[in-house]
């Protein structure tokens, strides 16, 4: 592909020969093309965006996930119970090991015996409870049985919420707690006025989240300071979300201008 330099006055526009460049572009003016309203182009684009993701995803928890954690540990498990030993001298082990020649990186890496038999069982049931809550949430497809898979929806839902708050805990709450309690290191007048501003906020805030008593009189005043803080904090954050997400934007624009038309403006 082969393009010639384009002159509109004292702008010079000259396209990438690069295929993989094009499409990148057309990809991206499909998703920007939704800004003027729902078009084919765009539905189409997106198809493809999910498809790929969809098919990105799959494989890597492919073999991050069950080759690693499942398939691996299994045929390591096996050697270390001495299974292979047995299946081979009854001459069953070309058949068992057919699935390795489909998954050959499985040949690879596989210790034998380092294992003993009462650890390598006990290994095998660690493995096996999580594979076979995996396997429960296939049922959900089976109208019969797609109670079974509840059982580990419930499961995966109630250990995330667990890791979550603890996570929240000690990522977030903890620290401002501890942000909030630090000393005036350095006494002076903007180290004052800000630690008495971060004191009247904190406890203000936490004020309007005070249901037990009717908020009127002293205390309707104090929740409207918190309503103010919480107002600051909230569009600050959302102030912050909408810069990164304009900073993408502009990365687009950029790549759509020098590394797709490579316009530059000769004085």
């Amino acid at each position: 592909m082969f393009f010639a330099d384009i002159w509109i006055g004292a702008l010079r526009i000259n396209p990438s020969n690069e295929l993989v460049v094009w499409w990148s572009a057309l990809l991206s003016i499909g998703i920007l093309s939704f800004l003027y309203r729902d078009n084919l182009f765009y539905k189409y684009i997106e198809h493809i965006f999910v498809g790929v993701s969809a098919g990105f995803w799959f494989t890597r928890l492919f073999w991050d996930v069950l080759y690693k954690q499942v398939f691996l540990k299994y045929f390591t498990l096996f050697n270390g119970l001495g299974i292979d030993s047995y299946l081979r001298s009854v001459g069953l082990s070309e058949q068992v090991y057919k699935f390795h020649l489909e998954l050959p990186y499985v040949l690879t890496d596989i210790p034998v015996n380092i294992f003993s038999k009462s650890q390598a069982f006990k290994e095998v049931i660690l493995v096996s409870i999580p594979f076979a809550l995996g396997i429960l949430i296939l049922t959900k497809l089976i109208p019969k049985f797609s109670w079974l898979s509840r059982l580990p929806i419930s499961f995966i839902v109630g250990i995330t919420a667990s890791i979550t708050i603890y996570t929240a805990i000690q990522s977030d709450i903890l620290p401002q707690i501890g942000r909030s309690l630090l000393p005036i290191s350095e006494p002076s007048l903007w180290s004052v006025i800000s630690s008495i501003i971060l004191v009247i906020g904190v406890l203000t805030s936490l004020l309007y989240f005070y249901f037990s008593v009717e908020h009127k009189g002293a205390l309707l005043t104090l929740t409207k300071i918190g309503v103010i803080f919480l107002m600051i904090t909230f569009g600050a954050s959302f102030g912050y979300s909408v810069m990164a997400r304009i900073s993408l934007v502009l990365r687009v624009f950029q790549f759509l201008i020098n590394d797709w038309l490579g316009m530059t403006l000769i004085y």
